[in-house]
């Protein structure tokens, strides 16, 4: 039954039409990347690609999992079929958690895709015996899943919760990491890039110059266990949240979705 729900969930957000759509979207970012990189003498190193990563691949992900993550319930009510959703033999936990699931596996396959072409474009066919690149494939997977438990319960909680994830993902995540004190350990973006491993600069810069570096030097702070441990944590904490709220709450169409 979860099998079932999964499966149809992922079949239908890798549809042609959409996973079309983002191919072109990967591609095109990286090719911006590309001409970036080429004109500031980074293309090919290590840091060109770890500044490649930062600045664009994980800030794209966020905005990938609130498109997805936002889809699982708050979508079908906006789009005036939950009630279908909802005929189905199945119980609500089960149906949740699978369609979130398949929400967090699209991600990851996109967010990958975008992480493998960039090594593609600094280390060639080097990029398939590449650690740094697994080790982002790996980062990028786990924090799929703790943005989508988040923007997952986000949606569960907020009507438009589509705003509010896009706010978090391009304000707090932007932002937070830079703050002075131990605040960068409340994003996302931070422990991923704790997981890297990317190499950073020795020397400390200012808060507005650390912006075009996607927090890396703040992340370096962060010890790789808590990193690990805090995004496996926020995935299955908001998944199960989500799961609890759905499963007591009542849900009719939006009838100011048209």
């Amino acid at each position: 039954m979860a099998l079932y729900v999964f499966t149809s969930t992922l079949r239908e957000f890798l549809s042609l039409r959409r996973a079309a759509i983002w191919i072109i979207a990967v591609l095109a970012v990286c090719g911006l990347g590309y001409v970036w990189l080429n004109f500031s003498g980074n293309l090919g190193t290590e840091t060109g690609y770890a500044r490649l990563i930062g600045i664009m691949g994980f800030r794209l992900i966020a905005l990938i999992s609130a498109v997805f993550s936002t889809a699982v319930i708050a979508g079908e009510v906006e789009q005036k079929t939950i009630v279908y959703l909802l005929t189905r033999p199945i119980p609500r936990p089960v149906l949740i958690i699978a369609r979130a699931l398949a929400s967090v596996v699209t991600v990851a396959v996109i967010a990958s895709l975008m992480v493998f072409v960039m090594g593609l474009m600094n280390f060639g066919l080097g990029t398939f015996t590449n650690g740094m690149v697994w080790r982002d494939i790996a980062a990028v997977s786990l924090g799929a899943g703790a943005y989508g438990g988040l923007f997952l319960f986000v949606s569960m909680l907020l009507n438009r919760a589509f705003l509010f994830c896009l706010l978090f993902a391009f304000g707090w995540e932007v932002f937070v990491p830079q703050m002075p004190g131990d605040l960068y350990f409340a994003s996302i973006h931070s422990h991923m890039r704790a997981l890297t491993l990317h190499p950073v600069s020795a020397q400390p810069t200012p808060a507005l110059s650390n912006l075009t570096t996607g927090g890396a030097d703040a992340a370096v702070g962060i010890p790789w266990g808590v990193a690990l441990g805090t995004l496996l944590g926020c995935w299955i904490l908001f998944t199960a949240l989500s799961a609890v709220w759905f499963q007591n709450s009542e849900y009719v169409p939006r009838e100011d979705a048209e």
